[in-house]
């Protein structure tokens, strides 16, 4: 078990904590905090490409989506915008 003061001697630097403690308290963190927590580990580097890389097939699939939605909705207004012309 990790007690609060293992806790607070390791953030300030004084202590170490067992790597079976670290995931125990990693896996009670809100998932939000969790993922703040790897992000600060190994920080993403936000450009597209990047972002392509790590992306799962499903999160490919649904950028696609939005962004041929994107498209036929701007073909969809410059038609629009043809016809009343």
């Amino acid at each position: 078990m990790c007690s609060g003061k293992t806790v607070s001697n390791f953030i300030i630097g004084k202590g170490q904590i067992k790597s079976e403690s670290l995931e125990r308290i990693i896996s009670a963190l809100p998932p939000d905090a969790r993922e703040f927590f790897f992000q600060q580990l190994h920080p993403i580097n936000k450009d597209m490409r990047s972002l392509i890389m790590r992306a799962t097939d499903d999160e490919k699939a649904e950028v696609l989506r939005l962004i041929a939605a994107s498209l036929t909705a701007g073909i969809v207004a410059d038609r629009k915008e043809m016809m009343a012309i």
